[in-house]
């Protein structure tokens, strides 16, 4: 239904949500990271599902004079998966937008994301 409902309302932002998990469904088959599963115990519990795909800026914070260091927190629930991945870009001095580059998988919970502070100024907070 989001689908129909981001082509009905032209939702430019709903659509991009709708396309990015298309995306993933569609290459899924090739992303599925068996390989990647060090432990045979794990296979049982790896889900590649439970993914990371969208991170809203909360404050832009200040003071920024490169892209700071974005950490997600690791998958540590029920599930086996892999920690998402996330680059900052910044504008004018405040982190402007994260943008996701690794889905993770394996959340079966909302991960806390933290944006480094800068040297001098105020930290970005976000939120996925």
């Amino acid at each position: 239904m989001p689908f129909f409902r981001a082509l009905e309302e032209e939702d430019q932002a709903l659509k991009g949500h709708v396309i990015k998990l298309k995306s993933f469904l569609r290459d899924l088959p090739d992303n599925l990271r068996f390989n990647d599963v060090e432990q045979d115990a794990d296979i049982l519990r790896y889900n590649p599902f439970g993914n990371i795909f969208h991170i809203e800026m909360l404050e832009k914070g200040s003071g920024y004079t490169a892209p700071p260091k974005v950490t997600i927190d690791d998958p540590t629930g029920t599930y086996f998966g892999f920690a998402a991945k996330a680059v900052a870009s910044i504008k004018d001095g405040g982190v402007e937008r994260i943008d996701v580059v690794d889905y993770g998988c394996g959340y079966d919970f909302a991960p806390s994301v933290t944006i480094e502070a800068p040297e001098s100024g105020e930290q970005a907070f976000a939120a996925n």
